[in-house]
């Protein structure tokens, strides 16, 4: 358990991870916050949080912004170009189940979704 580190040596650490690390950690730290902000949450509730969490692997998101810089230097070969194509359109269907799943938290607790993503202290898409 991390009990030793102060928080000013947690924040270190968090700056020394690489980008998918840190997406992956920003991921539990907002579901823990929001876990915590409820005082009980019902299995729905629980179950769409999850969702709104959900995103790609470490492992396709690495190999996604590979691919972007990749692609910002004019150096992505063909089967490059079908990768980025997959993986951008994992990514954009895992934004629409997030964004579902927030609709649907935010009709459950009769507020806004720019509410929920307020209060879950999540980055507010632009589709919002």
């Amino acid at each position: 358990m991390i009990g030793t580190l102060s928080p000013t040596q947690l924040i270190d650490v968090v700056k020394s991870m690489n980008l998918p690390e840190l997406e992956w950690f920003a991921q539990k730290v907002v579901l823990i916050r929001a876990e915590r902000k409820s005082s009980v949450l019902t299995q729905t509730e629980s179950d769409l949080l999850l969702q709104i969490n959900q995103g790609m692997s470490a492992t396709d998101q690495a190999r996604y912004y590979e691919l972007i810089e990749k692609q910002e230097t004019d150096n992505l070969i063909s089967n490059e170009q079908f990768e980025l194509k997959e993986l951008a359109q994992l990514n954009e269907r895992i934004a629409v189940k997030r964004a579902e799943a927030i609709a649907q938290l935010a009709d459950l607790r009769q507020c806004s979704m720019s509410t929920v993503i307020k209060d879950l202290g999540l980055e507010k898409p632009f589709y919002v």
